[in-house]
């Protein structure tokens, strides 16, 4: 993956990047406007040529800009300027189409918010929640059909403009943020706060501020979501909801410190749980399968009303369809709809077999009949969806999929029957009954695992993400399907705003609520495991959050989890860690409170490959906990301490890295009376724990092989045999070496420096790489490894004096790569990974 994010390839002066410039004065402060002119002529004075793309002020102090990668280090030694990121792209978080099923609001009756609704009366009624994403269709119904002063979507910015198509793009800013082409924000914006008949969100009354920051194919650039951040902040919005996809999963990154920012000045932010860039105090959240499906089908008007399910080409369904006649051609005819259509096709949707053409050539000729689908029949229906799954889903018609078997039933009744010669009526709607989903409750298969490169308990709750009906841009059908992480976080959103309206702002801040959440989530169960054992911390957070809970319950404890590192910082050498928890009782009577221990199944980090495992193993192997008072009581609106042990899993070898959590739950089983406490689910709270029993400044976190790291001619289609060779470069013609690496593990530092190969004089830094914060890499096509050419520059590293790039002149030189070690001593090099390159001499 290379990283020259902003300008790709080489230039005349290299490799350039989108950076941020942050700066040392305090965002906010009168000082930030002259802090940052100083900088730019500083700039100037240095030769520095730059494209300035965006300004901020309130929630960083810093600017945007298009620069050259060699001239980064000498940006950095500009006396003003605190830090500089380099802005990767980035995308709305992944999400999947269903293609045979879809869910209304059942999630509701899961999560308490139902209750909240009906019995408590909260509807989010007064609340801001700004959707950074690619817009909302204000005029959707469902979101009020308007935009502006006293509409839904009262408040908003486009910040790239409407001809923004990929990295690198102008911006061009304008001020209307309607989504007519992305569907992610508005399909978001439908589960925080729809509001029709047969829809409704968590929070149907909030006011929304949208923010497009990204294009209709889903691409964003890191520097523009911080300027909506911002904007954000400016336009008052309590909460924010940010789902995109990103590799950097430290919290130290600027999205990242954003988002702190902004929660320490009262705005809530939540992130999607897909390798989220999301800080300590932001919210990342976890997917839950919901509990009931609709399945994806039309009905007929015809004796006993048959109901047909069906796939999608496209993976949405024809929910715009409300209800259209089927049509075939007569018995014997051709039904593959290749060459002949039935009579009565205008306006109807025609049934035809899989044979002869392809369905693009079959929707091509239906629309020329003048009909609005085409159903295809043969084989079994999932089959049929892999089949087609590489075709092209833009066909002139919408084309669905019925298996062989119900498409023969279709035809005979539309054959036998006489008064269904015209066709037979069918509705394409979701009004059709529910049915159990055997996976609704538990973690979705798509939702990532945690916990952060620290160690920290990411994500910290879990709300429904899987197959999600809600609200899609008019032009794109009015309501799609969709299942994610993207999905789960508006729905946290949702219920904040339920609290907020509830509780206010001054009184039940950003940190009480991520605390509320935790406190009062439900542990999830591990399908599949002996006993139902409680799913790991690592995919689950707190668990899945319960609403009226959160809200109403009057039991809390701090702290709201005990992230207990790994066995050197954790354990102090292997012994168990004691931890202190107050338990507060917010309620009106004294209560006796039960503490339990729920163990959840143990995740093994690191196989035997000495990499994390594709498929996570499992074991029932779990820490044990230890109080000395199983009971405590606590009077009214007091509170009381507990001391808690927790020892690591004894029988998990610590070369493994097996990641080890459970949860402390705190119930209420009596008042002062010894009667039982009427509602005591309401009130009962769990605080979840994690750690990994081995000594993770052991780990590696750059596996060196024979392959990996690479240096090789960066000719196109060198042969593999020629890396990691000596070799003479003459640096001209594009005759450079590549430079290629990949991290196993996450590392917060990476040098790459150039030294003499003859007198192994340390000479300065390879410009061009991202060297902080990373994450590891995986084996996806977008993120398996770490590349860029060198074009024989380097950056000195003189201390006390402005960096300067200088060309390697001719001579003989290595490259060493050294990556920091989770919970490594920067300053030591015993806790780096090391790779020296084979000797690369420059002969111009």
């Amino acid at each position: 993956m290379g990283l020259a994010s902003a300008v790709a390839g080489l230039s005349d002066s290299g490799p350039a990047s989108t950076v941020i410039i942050e700066m040392s004065e305090e965002p906010g402060t009168r000082a930030v406007p002259g802090e940052q002119a100083k900088v730019e002529r500083a700039m100037a004075r240095l030769n520095i040529p730059y494209t300035l793309r965006l300004r901020y002020q309130t929630a960083i102090n810093g600017i945007s800009v298009q620069v050259a990668n060699r001239h980064l280090d000498t940006i950095r030694s500009i006396p003003q300027v605190r830090h500089v990121w380099i802005m990767a792209s980035a995308k709305v978080a992944a999400q999947a189409n269903s293609t045979t099923t879809t869910t209304k609001p059942f999630a509701h009756s899961m999560t308490g918010v139902d209750r909240v609704h009906q019995v408590h009366g909260l509807t989010g009624k007064g609340v801001r929640v700004g959707v950074i994403d690619t817009g909302i269709d204000y005029s959707h119904p469902a979101l009020g059909g308007c935009f502006g002063k006293g509409c839904r979507v009262a408040y908003g910015w486009d910040f790239i403009g409407r001809r923004y198509a990929d990295v690198g793009d102008p911006l061009e800013p304008h001020p209307d943020p309607r989504d007519i082409c992305g569907g992610h924000g508005t399909h978001i914006a439908g589960i925080i706060g729809a509001r029709e008949a047969g829809l409704v969100g968590v929070a149907p009354d909030v006011t929304f501020g949208a923010y497009r920051i990204s294009a209709c194919n889903g691409v964003l650039e890191g520097d523009v979501l911080i300027g909506a951040m911002e904007r954000a902040l400016h336009d008052h919005m309590d909460i924010i909801n940010v789902s995109i996809y990103t590799g950097n999963t430290w919290e130290d990154n600027p999205r990242a410190t954003t988002a702190e920012r902004l929660t320490r000045r009262g705005v809530i932010a939540c992130g999607s749980r897909r390798r989220p860039a999301i800080a300590p105090l932001a919210l990342s959240v976890a997917s839950v399968d919901n509990v009931a499906l609709v399945p994806t089908a039309f009905q007929l008007d015809a004796p006993h009303r048959p109901v047909y399910t069906y796939a999608a080409l496209s993976g949405k369904p024809l929910f715009n369809l409300s209800a259209v006649n089927i049509v075939a051609v007569p018995a014997g005819a051709d039904d593959s709809g290749c060459r002949t259509v039935p009579m009565h096709s205008a306006g109807a949707a025609i049934l035809v077999s899989q044979a002869g053409c392809t369905v693009g050539q079959k929707a091509d000729i239906a629309r020329r009949a003048r009909a609005v689908a085409v159903i295809v029949h043969g084989g079994e229906l999932d089959d049929a969806m892999a089949r087609h799954k590489h075709d092209d889903k833009r066909t002139s018609v919408p084309v669905v999929f019925v298996s062989e078997e119900d498409g023969q039933s279709i035809r005979k009744l539309l054959l036998s029957n006489p008064a269904f010669q015209a066709g037979v009526r069918a509705s394409f709607n979701p009004n059709i009954p529910p049915t159990p989903n055997e996976t609704g409750g538990q973690i979705s298969s798509f939702s990532s695992w945690g916990p952060s490169p620290d160690l920290d308990i990411k994500p910290d709750v879990a709300a429904p993400g899987g197959s999600i009906f809600s609200t899609y841009p008019l032009p794109m059908g009015a309501y799609t399907v969709m299942s994610g992480t993207s999905m789960s976080t508006p729905y946290v959103v949702g219920a904040i705003a339920l609290g907020l309206q509830r509780r206010g702002r001054s009184q039940y801040g950003a940190i009480s609520y991520r605390q509320a959440l935790r406190n009062t989530a439900e542990p999830i169960r591990e399908a599949g495991t002996p006993g139902r054992h409680y799913t790991s911390v690592a995919k689950q957070g707190a668990g899945l959050i319960n609403v009226e809970r959160m809200i109403f319950g009057t039991t809390s404890v701090a702290p709201s989890r005990l992230a207990l590192n790994d066995t050197e910082f954790g354990m102090r050498g292997g012994r168990a860690s004691t931890h202190n928890l107050t338990i507060f009782n917010d309620s009106a009577e004294d209560r006796v409170f039960a503490i339990e221990h729920l163990p959840a199944m143990s995740v093994r980090g690191i196989g035997a490959d000495g990499v994390v495992p594709n498929a996570p193993e499992q074991r029932d192997a779990p820490a044990s906990m230890l109080t000395r008072s199983p009971k405590v009581y606590v009077k009214a609106r007091a509170s009381a301490h507990v001391s808690i042990d927790i020892a690591e899993p004894a029988a998990l070898p610590a070369h493994e890295y097996w990641v080890y959590s459970g949860f402390v739950e705190i119930r209420p089983v009596a008042g002062a009376d010894g009667k039982p406490v009427a509602d005591a689910d309401l009130h009962r709270v769990s605080v979840p724990y994690l750690g990994v029993k081995g000594r993770m400044r052991d780990l590696h976190v750059m596996r060196i092989t024979d392959q990996m790291p690479c240096l090789r001619p960066q000719q196109q289609g060198a042969a593999a045999q020629l890396a990691n060779r000596p070799r003479t470069y003459t640096m001209q013609n594009n005759d450079w070496p590549e430079l290629a690496f990949r991290l196993e593990m996450p590392s917060e530092l990476v040098k790459i420096q150039l030294y003499n190969a003859d007198t192994h004089q340390l000479l300065g830094a390879i410009p061009g790489f991202l060297t902080e914060q990373l994450g590891r890499h995986e084996l996806t096509d977008d993120n398996r490894q770490m590349s860029n050419v060198w074009p024989g520059i380097y950056t000195t590293l003189d201390a006390g004096s402005p960096a300067t790039t200088k060309s390697a002149p001719d001579g003989r030189y290595y490259i060493k790569i050294m990556a920091l070690r989770i919970f490594g001593n920067p300053k030591n090099e015993r806790d780096y990974d090391i790779w020296q390159s084979p000797i690369i001499t420059i002969k111009q």
